[in-house]
């Protein structure tokens, strides 16, 4: 599964928001009917397919010793602050007042498909968030060369 490109969508009043059709198509055609939603430290959200997240889990797991204090403090911490979100009937989540107040989402957000995930940013974060094309193709440059 390949998420590309970025959408724009609004919370309803309850903290519903559906997510975009070119999304939920590919959610829809891996049999996928729940996202796993975990907040960064950068301020938005990642959104995993559930097979993707077990996929992520595991790779963290083979790197850890579980019965060390700190792989198990590491584990723990990435795994208990994400959250099993199911698309309701219209194709939305529900995201909880909590998550909303950390994002810095009110009303308008953009979902943006970064490869085997999406990201849920508020509209603001996002535009701060992305490089200007020259910026961009210079590091890009930089990277590939």
């Amino acid at each position: 599964m390949q998420f590309l490109g970025n959408i724009d969508a609004k919370l309803d009043g309850k903290g519903r928001v559906f997510v975009p059709a070119q999304f939920r198509r590919l959610l829809e055609q891996s049999g996928e009917t729940a996202l796993v939603l975990r907040v960064t430290a950068e301020g938005f959200a990642q959104l995993f397919p559930l097979s993707e997240w077990t996929n992520k889990c595991e790779q963290l797991k083979s790197r850890l010793n579980l019965w060390k204090a700190d792989h198990m403090a590491i584990y723990r911490s990435y795994t208990s602050k994400a959250e099993q979100l199911e698309l309701d009937s219209n194709g939305r989540i529900l995201l909880q007042k909590k998550y909303l107040e950390q994002l810095g989402i009110d009303l308008d957000v953009v979902f943006a498909g970064v490869g085997d995930n999406l990201e849920l940013w508020s509209r603001e974060r996002y535009e701060a968030s992305m490089m200007d094309e020259a910026s961009l193709e210079a590091a890009l440059e930089q990277i590939m060369i």
